[in-house]
């Protein structure tokens, strides 16, 4: 089965019509994530073995007709997110050894609904950048596609022309892209070399939610 482009709708029904067991998806993931790791940098832990045991759980409970909301999805959460037993550095050198006794509510939440977490991704250092990377895990990349232009949101502003980069660094969840916008004083589209790797940064960037996955 062919699992890219599918959303997580699609793929619980066939996981639930048994189209593919939990295991099978989780292989399929782990083998995709790990095709893109190294050129987009994403994770700073993988858990595949337990991410493997919560997947076969997760088969057991589907053919009862059993299971959470999200049993058998695979999911990751966040290098800040605490998950009893597995290092939670934060994206910092100082928190680095640190492996918290118990897990936060937001994580807890995705094991009762019996999704399956298999990696933790990186985060700016104490998350507190809007991009990520960190001297622990160094720059975090996502893909861009090209984007549809739409009205500006907030008024006096006007569309000079979107940002369309293949490789960005990765500050938002993917609901969202970059507009850059004219200045309606100046009358000029600024722009300036402020990220690593040559991308270009528009300081007068407006954000657009342009879709919405998550609840």
């Amino acid at each position: 089965m062919n699992i890219i482009g599918k959303s997580a709708v699609e793929l619980i029904k066939d996981l639930r019509e048994g189209h593919i067991s939990a295991l099978e998806l989780l292989e399929e993931t782990i083998y995709h994530s790990e095709r893109v790791s190294e050129a987009f940098n994403p994770f700073a832990v993988k858990l595949y073995d337990r991410a493997r045991q919560a997947a076969r759980a997760a088969d057991e409970l589907l053919a009862q007709g059993l299971g959470g909301a999200l049993c058998g999805l695979p999911v990751t959460i966040k290098d800040s997110q605490w998950l009893a037993g597995v290092p939670c550095a934060n994206g910092s050198h100082t928190l680095s050894d640190f492996v918290p006794d118990e897990t936060c509510a937001a994580v807890r939440r995705l094991e009762e609904a019996d999704a399956v977490i298999f990696a933790k991704t990186t985060c700016p250092e104490f998350s507190l950048m809007g991009i990520t990377t960190s001297e622990l895990y160094g720059l975090t990349l996502a893909v861009v596609p090209p984007a549809v232009l739409v009205p500006p949101l907030l008024p006096g502003l006007v569309p000079c022309h979107w940002v369309e980069m293949v490789e960005v660094p990765y500050a938002f969840p993917q609901p969202f892209a970059a507009l850059s916008v004219l200045n309606p004083h100046s009358k000029q589209c600024p722009g300036s070399p402020a990220f690593p790797r040559g991308v270009r940064w528009f300081p007068t960037a407006l954000w657009l939610e342009v879709s919405r996955t998550h609840g």
